[in-house]
């Protein structure tokens, strides 16, 4: 669905895991050894089957799972730490948003579990003045040189009046400051509601249900 860049480490790595996975307990599923953890990661997941397991997982899905509903959403990086937008859906809700741009030739923003992640073009950057790391593979001929700036926005220290926080709402308001327009997801509602905040700068785009195919055994 969100296809979040997961930074420079992901893209140069691939994980192979294989093996038994034994007996599962579905009110108690394992989250910290692989291969779970490792697809609790990631935003996106695609799952081959079996005819027969497939029917039995997709009924067992359309029953326990809500349609997720998406939002387009037009707001600069300033407006996603003021007012009740910050409050309510970064500090205290989960939600998923996704700025207009492509991957590793526009400035891209993400949003997910309250980390905001800025992929940079080295101008942008440079200007913005915020602690990052190089992004992409290293020794790429013909690549632009780009950065990524990961920010957890809820750390205790994201707070207005802090030192560290006024320097990112700084960089947001005078360099980073251009409206984008924004997929957005808010995983604990139907979509943006809060009028303070949001005003009349979103439309309601579509609901998203989960894709199936099917091809013929060979």
């Amino acid at each position: 669905m969100f296809q979040f860049d997961g930074g420079k480490k992901e893209r140069e790595t691939c994980f192979v895991t294989h093996g038994a996975m034994g007996h599962l307990d579905p009110a108690q599923p394992p989250v910290r050894r692989k291969p779970y953890s490792t697809i609790l990661a990631v935003p996106f997941a695609e799952l081959i089957l079996p005819q027969e397991l497939y029917e039995s997982i997709q009924i067992d899905m359309d029953s326990k799972f809500s349609v997720p509903t998406y939002s387009r959403v037009i707001l600069p990086l300033a407006e996603l730490l003021s007012g009740d937008f910050f409050t309510e859906y970064i500090k205290k809700g989960n939600i998923l948003m996704l700025s207009e741009g492509k991957q590793g030739v526009n400035d891209v923003y993400s949003l997910r579990d309250g980390v905001l992640t800025l992929a940079l073009e080295k101008e942008s950057y440079e200007r913005a003045g915020l602690a990052g790391e190089p992004d992409g593979a290293k020794g790429k001929r013909g690549a632009r040189a780009r950065w990524l700036v990961e920010i957890n926005l809820r750390q205790p220290s994201m707070l207005h009046g802090k030192k560290g926080f006024d320097r990112i709402v700084y960089a947001f308001k005078n360099v980073l400051n251009k409206p984008v327009t924004w997929l957005f997801c808010n995983l604990e509602g139907e979509g943006p509601s809060i009028s303070g905040s949001l005003g009349q700068t979103f439309s309601r785009q579509d609901q998203l249900s989960p894709k199936y195919n099917s091809w013929p055994s060979s």
